[in-house]
């Protein structure tokens, strides 16, 4: 017998409380487990628990996504007219999606994309934005830069989402090829890409602009239909029709500009 026997005969009950043969019992463990060395049987039977790397990586990417979002809503807060117009389009895109039969993933892609479309307005003149008449040709490319601005700003930020790149790039083009910035037609055309811009066209016409009141929906609905084929993709307007009626009117969800507290003290000793 060698030094270590006596102590295994020792363990030996131990081994067999939890269903393992001690070292070189030969024994299997209850349940008819394969046969692995006891060492390994006994420790694939400790219980499994989350990966903290994933765990952190989750809190990570929603801080993140949070952080973008914000990006976008910051744009909207300095003119009130635009005040949440890109968290009701995301919202409106992704009931679009779902009408389409989008998957999840491609939902989320849409909604994020929606809150992020305008992003590079922030890179136009605030003059040109809030201009209350028409805008020259010359005013108009200037604005219609906003696009290829917004990709730039967000490349380097969510390179792994393609997806919302697309639509930051292609929420202008044409179903037809007259489009910005690239002249893109019919499905060369981003499907999330031609999702957006029904619902950013909707939601701006039932918005008030500087240039004029918000439209009925009724008449923003003709609209949509009646450029259905030249500006918008036909199956993205028809989707949105059957859409809108499970969904609250965008226009309806504006986000109310938040109120700081030394703001609501200072307006409460004024009154």
């Amino acid at each position: 017998m060698t030094a270590v026997q006596p102590l295994a005969l020792e363990l030996q009950p131990t081994w067999s409380g939890i269903g393992v043969g001690g070292p070189g019992s030969g024994s299997e463990p209850s349940g008819g487990a394969t046969a692995l060395p006891w060492r390994f049987r006994l420790r694939s039977r400790s219980p499994r628990r989350p990966c903290p790397t994933a765990r952190t990586h989750a809190i990570a990417e929603g801080v993140f996504l949070a952080a973008l979002r914000a990006l976008g809503q910051a744009l909207e807060a300095k003119d009130p007219d635009t005040w949440g117009h890109s968290t009701r389009v995301g919202a409106l895109g992704a009931a679009i999606g779902s009408d389409l039969g989008l998957s999840e993933g491609e939902r989320a892609d849409i909604r994020l994309g929606g809150e992020l479309h305008d992003v590079g307005k922030i890179g136009v003149p605030d003059d040109l934005l809030h201009k209350a008449g028409p805008l020259t040709p010359m005013e108009y490319l200037r604005v219609m830069q906003h696009p290829l601005i917004g990709e730039r700003i967000l490349a380097p930020l969510i390179h792994h989402r393609p997806a919302v790149l697309q639509i930051v790039r292609s929420h202008h083009e044409w179903f037809d090829g007259r489009g910005l910035p690239d002249g893109l037609a019919g499905e060369a055309i981003p499907l999330s890409a031609r999702v957006i811009a029904v619902a950013d066209a909707y939601d701006a016409m039932t918005s008030p602009r500087p240039y004029r009141a918000s439209l009925p929906l009724a008449t923003a609905t003709r609209e949509l239909e009646d450029n259905a084929g030249s500006q918008f993709d036909p199956d993205c307007v028809r989707a949105l029709e059957r859409a809108l009626p499970g969904v609250r009117h965008p226009a309806r969800q504006a986000l109310r500009r938040p109120v700081l507290p030394f703001a609501r003290a200072a307006a409460s000793s004024w009154a």
